[in-house]
């Protein structure tokens, strides 16, 4: 016995958990030295009562916790609930507590529970923080969709503001503009339901008391101020004026225009400690967008009036930007010399490119040191610019990405004299369009799971039906069955009735009111088409499954063949739920259409892209035309050397001023919520650039779209 108490000791200790064993009747109990230090006490500090428990916990948890021991208690089985307790400092810390009745009087009554107390602090604090980044990376998704469409500053604001408080959970976002002349900082956006605190507090960027909160001391210098305990922080103003309408966290994040701070976006929360490195990160991109938006607007709106003067000097304000930041070279063709800038060396850093070209060569990577070679040899041969992009391996082992760009000068023979050019560290750059072509792959995967997303009812709809007609098929032979089993029972039993010498006629009769009842001539009748509607239900079934599947081709970064009629009959039956009620769908597929090499699950997605678009465009022309329905047409033609697919259909059109940006990622003409804009990108970014193909429509407003899709037959990349 005392070797088992031992080991169960040890085990309790090695699980840091705290156990408590309570009886009931008398409401005294017993609490481990675990049970009091999770909760920052000295071992026994507090009477050991059930009354010392309910004390702690927490007073939004107390009910639920009452109810579920009770319910544990009731049905004679363990809980396990996850509550806040208060600590010995007054802070709250979550605790798994879990137990169970041992033991229970003559009556069956329990007098006994005994269980342990699990801290799960750290676990819930980790899935909060996942939960608010979430809502954090939403609010910066979500703001970089609408800077795409937004056209003014006023309108870009406000969204950002509205954004932040949907998604982010805070109580108030407003940004405030930054004058200079008067260093007053004016509310310009608000959302929120502590915009009234706007109105009774003054804020400045100056060095005067309105001025020493975080917002005057974001926009002075230029960088992100939060406080997580406005109640105790010791700033005279504005924290205390969020603090008294229930504020407990605010920050302050400045934004540029035109490299320049000109005000800041601040958020409110009732959540002490809200402003935590990764939230803080998460914000101040948001911000970037932001201003990056201030100034796109700006942009555009010189554009026209810049336009004719930018095509003129591009080329020279190109080549004087970038040397400003690019180092500058010179390889002596005839004597192999070459020599560099002190920001060349610093690109390559070294203190000298070496004594020739074959010195130089040395620090390009082995992997592309043929390339190298080549195209500065085809430059040199054709008399062209030399453009080139390479790795290169510092003396400290270091890898880095270099562009270069160069021309030659030549004798009055033809023959190179030198070649000169500009050279920049494009690393950075490099790493970028790694990480967008991963954006658009995740982009590309998350269309498509939403796409599947809208389907999934649809497609149960479409199988819900014939699978009920086969069901009631089913049951009718079932009951047809079990007549035609008890007549056949009858019937084995005559010869037997006979031989016993029962009336012939009786039997007859008998044999005949039993015909009647089951009604020979009907189920005669009935049975086979009731087999033959079964079967066709099951055939239904069996072509919206072989369809989905077809249609959910598992990704592939190689190409196959595949007959591109059966890929789109596959995706227009899976889209059946979606056309069948808005549209009549025609199909005019050429037979003789020969193979085309596609990546089967991107092309299924491209045509299912078109078919939900037109469904939208029919949908939005339909509107005042209660009952009709549009028409979408979907053909393929065998053109030799190409396959062209039509895709038309009669809604709204395509306005003429729209007509260029269609292609664009994340533009989009539907309400927030129905579209991401990325249908149209992600198709054009499969069929051009990964199929070698061309996409192009023809639209009228008013009358309908078709878009045309050529893929080459060969499907040679």
């Amino acid at each position: 016995m005392r070797e088992s108490e031992e080991r169960l000791r040890l085990t309790l200790e090695a699980t840091n958990d705290g156990i408590w064993d309570w009886n009931i009747p008398t409401g005294a109990a017993v609490f481990s030295p675990r049970w009091y230090t999770m909760l920052d006490y000295e071992p026994y500090e507090l009477p050991q009562t059930y009354d010392t428990w309910k004390r702690l916990v927490h007073p939004d948890d107390a009910d639920r916790a009452a109810r579920e021991i009770k319910e544990g208690i009731a049905k004679g089985k363990g809980y396990a609930i996850e509550i806040r307790m208060r600590t010995k400092s007054g802070g709250w810390r979550w605790i798994l507590t879990r137990g169970g009745v041992v033991e229970r009087d003559a009556d069956g009554d329990p007098i006994r529970m005994v269980g342990t107390h699990t801290d799960i602090t750290e676990r819930k604090t980790t899935e909060q923080e996942v939960r608010r980044l979430n809502r954090l990376y939403y609010v910066l998704s979500q703001v970089n969709q609408a800077i795409t469409r937004i056209q003014s500053r006023d309108e870009l604001l406000s969204t950002v503001c509205r954004l932040v408080i949907e998604r982010g959970t805070v109580d108030l976002a407003w940004i405030g503009w930054f004058d200079p002349e008067t260093s007053r900082i004016n509310p310009v956006a608000h959302s929120g339901n502590q915009t009234k605190m706007l109105s009774n507090a003054l804020f400045c960027a100056n060095d005067c008391p309105e001025g020493q909160g975080n917002l005057g001391k974001a926009i002075r210098e230029g960088r992100t101020f939060v406080c997580n305990q406005c109640g105790s922080n010791p700033c005279r103003h504005p924290e205390h004026a969020p603090a008294r309408f229930g504020s407990r966290s605010c920050g302050s994040f400045p934004l540029r225009f035109g490299g320049k701070v000109c005000g800041a976006l601040s958020l409110c929360m009732a959540q002490p400690g809200f402003f935590r490195e990764r939230e803080v990160s998460l914000l101040e991109e948001v911000t970037t967008s932001i201003s990056f938006a201030l100034d796109k607007l700006e942009s555009s709106a010189r554009r026209k009036r810049a336009e004719q003067a930018l095509r003129e000097s591009e080329e020279r304000l190109s080549l004087t930007l970038s040397a400003s930041q690019m180092g500058v070279w010179e390889w002596d063709v005839r004597t192999g010399a070459v020599f560099g800038s002190p920001e060349c060396h610093k690109i390559f850093g070294t203190q000298s490119l070496g004594a020739n070209f074959e010195s130089f060569t040395a620090f390009i990577h082995p992997e592309d040191l043929a390339d190298a070679r080549m195209n500065i040899t085809q430059a040199l041969k054709e008399r062209t610019a030399y453009r080139d992009e390479f790795r290169i391996i510092r003396p400290d082992g270091e890898v880095r990405w270099v562009s270069g760009i160069g021309r030659a000068e030549y004798d009055p023979d033809g023959e190179p004299l030198r070649l000169r050019g500009i050279s920049q560290d494009i690393t950075e750059r490099k790493e970028f369009e790694e990480e967008r072509r991963l954006i658009d792959a995740q982009l590309r995967q998350a269309q498509k799971l939403e796409s599947i997303g809208q389907l999934a009812a649809g497609i149960a709809h479409e199988i819900n039906t014939p699978t009920q007609y086969v069901g009631d098929n089913t049951r009718f032979l079932l009951e047809a069955f079990n007549d035609l089993i008890r007549l056949l029972d009858l019937y084995a039993k005559t010869p037997q009735a006979i031989k016993a010498g029962k009336s012939v006629d009786d039997l007859i009769r008998t044999m005949r009111d039993a015909a009647e009842e089951a009604d020979l001539d009907y189920l005669r009748e009935e049975i086979p088409k009731a087999i033959k509607q079964a079967l066709d239900g099951v055939e239904r079934v069996s072509k919206i499954v072989q369809a989905m599947k077809e249609f959910s081709h598992p990704g592939s970064t190689e190409k196959k063949e595949i007959d591109v009629n059966r890929a789109i009959e596959s995706t227009i039956t899976v889209a059946r739920n979606e056309w069948k009620y808005v549209a009549d769908l025609i199909m005019d597929l050429d037979p003789a259409l020969p193979p085309v090499s596609c990546l089967p699950g991107e092309f299924n997605q491209v045509i299912l892209n078109m078919i939900i678009n037109a469904c939208h465009a029919i949908t939005e022309a339909m509107q005042d035309k209660s009952g009709e329905k549009g028409t979408i047409t979907v053909k393929t033609l065998d053109l030799g050397t190409h396959v062209k697919i039509l895709i038309s259909d009669t809604g709204t059109g395509i306005p003429e001023q729209i007509r260029s940006k269609i292609f664009d990622p994340f533009f989009t003409t539907k309400e927030v919520g129905r579209g991401t804009g990325q249908g149209l990108a992600i198709s054009y970014s499969v069929i051009v650039k990964k199929h070698h193909g061309t996409i192009s429509f023809e639209s009228e407003v008013g009358k309908g779209t078709t878009f045309f899709i050529d893929l080459p037959v060969t499907g040679a990349a």
